[in-house]
């Protein structure tokens, strides 16, 4: 494996394979015979995880056997929980009978049991469902031997970015304290942005830091 296209379709001419087709809407073939070999080389499966889009490819030592571009359903579960969540209200307030005095009026009791302790956004969550799925299904045609994830953590501290000038005044961007310590700009001036109000601060990076 893998074989070349022309030898697949003789083999499903000769009645020795049988063409299928999977949930990826990828075609392969499946031998009804005992192969004379059993060795597979190692191929390792991508996973290139994110908030909107994502993409998952199958790799050899020499070829890329699948490549794929996912669009994740994160903003439609985003505004479908939002839209249960406004349903839901509506009908809590449709059946209860505010002509009753309050002590008498069918409120929902109080629950303290379900309150958020570190669970998975339903959003977040469907995303990686999505991304396993497909793995999944990936797993069932390719001898898939090594999975690689990649992982990455934004930087969201947005209150201690820093917005980065050199010296024509030119805007190389905003980063964080950190990044900004990397980036040894001798030349280079710092605007911050504080109260609303941009205000530059006509300093070297490297007599700020």
């Amino acid at each position: 494996m893998p074989t070349k296209p022309s030898k697949a379709r003789k083999l499903v001419k000769d009645g020795k394979a049988v063409g299928k087709w999977d949930k990826l809407n990828q075609y392969y073939i499946q031998l009804k015979f005992a192969p004379s070999g059993e060795e597979t080389q190692p191929i390792s499966c991508g996973i290139d995880p994110g908030k909107h889009y994502g993409s998952v490819g199958i790799q050899s030592s020499k070829f890329t056997l699948f490549t794929s571009h996912i669009f994740l359903p994160f903003e439609t579960v985003k505004k479908r929980m939002e839209q249960r969540l406004i349903m839901r209200r509506g009908r809590r307030g449709r059946r209860i009978n505010r002509k009753l005095p309050y002590e008498l009026r069918a409120h929902r009791q109080k629950r303290f049991s379900n309150r958020k302790q570190g669970k998975l956004p339903p959003s977040v969550r469907a995303n990686c469902q999505l991304l396993l799925r497909v793995t999944t299904e990936l797993s069932k045609v390719y001898p898939i031997s090594s999975i690689v994830y990649e992982y990455c953590k934004a930087d969201g501290d947005t209150k201690t970015q820093i917005s980065v000038s050199d010296s024509s005044w030119k805007r190389l961007g905003q980063f964080s304290k950190n990044k900004t310590r990397l980036l040894k700009r001798s030349t280079g001036l710092i605007c911050k942005q504080l109260h609303g109000e941009r205000r530059f601060l006509p300093t070297l990076i490297a007599n700020a830091i």
